[in-house]
């Protein structure tokens, strides 16, 4: 059976990084978790001996610890699942953002306030929490489209908030950009030791920097990102006809971007491209160009803007290292990255990324690494699953046809893992303990809420 084979390789894939007390704990922890999206607390009801409960709080403290391990044997379980799609891929993809954890109460380790990108009323609006970085491996599924994947991950710390954490287990101070560069790094070193496919790299323009863009020229890594509309560029410098003294010219003449769509003697080019999951009309312009974020390395400049019922909206700017790619292919790619905005939604709304309800700094890491966990397999239990499947509703006006969602698939593994639980205690009945499983089995099926 599918799901028995990869939750099996998913657990002795991290069983073999973990210590000895570590191993049980790591396989009751997560299946505790797997179907509870609320607190701690719900996690532990959810397991087999509530009553263990302080055992629970510290054998989580302790794969907070061991978060690092963990991750990496996560990364070698997700590639070898994926084995076959991404080999037919032609490159790998990655999306690197960060979201904030909202979190409430007194006393939160490394937590402090920070701006809230999700307050669509109020652009100033702060909230406390703990900020995640996180870089998704973007996979096409055959039947779904894009999808993101939980890779490497880990928390931005403010400076004055370090102290609030142990000094024994408090980590060096890094920024977001730092932070990014980071995992990639990682990445792209696992990523070339089991598969020779290109690596592309998207984020958006809170990332945009010099430093990045230097580190991943060094990677070898191509970039896609999108650009403020007054970003300053220049055009290719013209090549000497004579030898001359001196560094060759690495900038040529600025030029700004309303000029530049303005001029009519570059061609604007209007057509459909399939963005966002759907067949958009988009008019753009583009040209070779560079930058000195980019460090003088030539790029692909393409300015586009949707058309909806002839009105066009205000351009957008994008770049790509990659000077092969064609427009249509660059801004096909930046839209895959909305995928990884996706995930942060499921994984806040349907996991419970930061419900929780922890304190300290090992069990917050830990329950945040469980969570990212918990969606990655829940995707890949249901990777090869019929949709109808999936989206089974009595409701009529659900459409049978549509893309299933994440609650769509945790519903169903937890159907799936309830039959065979199920099946199982049947023969228990006269044991005297049926009545006390079949609760149990109701708050598993209950989906912890």
């Amino acid at each position: 059976m599918q799901e028995t084979s990869v939750l099996h390789d998913f657990i002795i894939t991290n069983q073999q990084v973990l210590s000895k007390w570590s191993r049980y704990w790591f396989a009751e922890i997560f299946f505790s978790a797997l179907t509870a999206c609320g607190t701690v607390s719900s996690w532990i009801l959810n397991s087999d001996n509530p009553k263990r409960y302080k055992k629970f709080y510290y054998f989580l403290q302790r794969l907070g610890e061991q978060n690092v391990a963990i991750q990496i044997a996560n990364v070698a379980w997700l590639l070898g699942a994926l084995h076959k799609d991404l080999q037919q891929a032609t490159s790998v993809r990655f999306a690197l953002d960060d979201s904030p954890i909202k979190r409430s109460g007194p006393k939160i380790e490394g937590a402090g306030l920070m701006h809230d990108p999700t307050n669509a009323t109020n652009k100033n609006a702060i909230c406390y929490g703990h900020s995640l970085v996180m870089l998704s491996l973007i996979v096409d599924h055959p039947k779904w489209g894009t999808t993101s994947l939980p890779f490497l991950w880990s928390f931005y710390v403010r400076k004055d908030d370090l102290p609030q954490i142990d000094e024994a287990l408090r980590p060096e101070f890094q920024t977001k950009l730092q932070i990014g560069i980071d995992l990639v790094t990682h990445a792209a070193a696992i990523i070339r030791k089991t598969l020779d496919k290109p690596i592309h790299l998207t984020f958006d323009r809170g990332y945009v920097s010099k430093d990045l863009f230097e580190a991943m020229d060094q990677l070898d890594v191509d970039v896609i990102t999108r650009f403020k509309y007054n970003a300053n560029f220049y055009e290719l410098p013209e090549k000497p006809t004579t030898p001359k003294r001196g560094r060759p010219r690495k900038f040529g003449n600025a030029f700004k971007l309303e000029d530049w769509l303005a001029n009519n003697d570059s061609e604007t080019v209007r057509e459909e491209i399939m963005l966002y999951g759907g067949l958009k009309c988009v008019e753009f312009k583009t040209m070779i160009a560079t930058s000195r974020i980019t460090n003088g390395r030539p790029v692909r400049l393409v300015a586009s803007r949707l058309v909806t019922d002839g009105k066009a909206s205000s351009w957008g700017v994008f770049v790509s290292t990659n000077l092969s790619a064609t427009p249509q292919e660059i801004l096909s790619e930046y839209s895959r990255r909305f995928s990884i905005e996706e995930m942060f939604k499921d994984m806040k709304e349907v996991c419970g990324l930061g419900r929780q309800e922890t304190r300290k700094w090992q069990s917050c890491v830990a329950c945040t690494t469980i969570t990212a966990l918990k969606f990655a397999v829940v995707e890949m239990l249901t990777w090869d699953e019929d949709a109808s499947e999936l989206t089974s509703s009595r409701s009529p006006w659900d459409n049978p046809n549509r893309r299933p969602s994440h609650r769509n698939k945790r519903d169903f593994v937890a159907r799936k893992i309830g039959f065979e639980i199920f099946s199982r205690i049947i023969p228990e009945a006269k044991n005297g303990v049926f009545r006390e499983k079949i609760l149990w089995l109701a708050r598993f099926l209950g989906m912890g809420t």
